[in-house]
């Protein structure tokens, strides 16, 4: 028991390490979306049509839209809170040709140079982090975090914007 224990601080430990923080403005958008101003779910089904997937997780009040399209896959995840929901996170997936960029401009595809460019963390860091686990967080002064996930040539394939609240 003290055996898994000591390893799961560990594990959390280095997932930890592995986060670098940004000298940029913090990202709120991801695939055209502001993550502290989503439209409404039926907003959402006027742009991209029904959803491939809807999940209610009543226990914790979550509400996950899921669509997928010529293997791009756009994820949005709402929690409910006494005001209505709130958009907790916005994933995107898939190939190049699928558009998706946050607000700084990184589009899946691109290399972890790039990235660190962009976002003004180390190339260096991304990269370990990218050898040990192929993803990478960045965190931002308001406390919303980027996770980036790259393939083994160093090519980001997913990314995911988490708000602060």
């Amino acid at each position: 028991m003290k055996l898994i224990l000591l390893l799961s601080v560990l594990i959390v430990a280095l997932v930890m390490s592995s986060a670098e923080h940004s000298t940029k403005s913090p990202e709120h958008f991801l695939a055209g979306f502001n993550i502290y101003r989503l439209p409404s779910e039926a907003q959402l089904i006027a742009k991209f049509g029904k959803p491939s997937s809807r999940q209610v997780r009543s226990e914790e009040g979550s509400v996950e839209l899921t669509w997928v399209n010529a293997g791009c896959h756009l994820r949005i995840v709402t929690v409910l809170e006494i005001d209505g929901f709130t958009v907790k996170a916005i994933e995107v997936s898939g190939p190049r040709s699928c558009q998706f960029q946050t607000g700084l401009g990184a589009r899946l595809g691109d290399s972890i140079e790039r990235v660190s460019r962009l976002y003004g963390v180390s190339s260096k860091s991304l990269r370990e982090a990218n050898l040990s686990f192929r993803k990478a967080t960045i965190l931002f002064q308001d406390e919303t975090q980027l996770y980036l996930s790259f393939s083994s040539k160093g090519l980001l394939t997913a990314i995911r914007l988490v708000s602060s609240d």
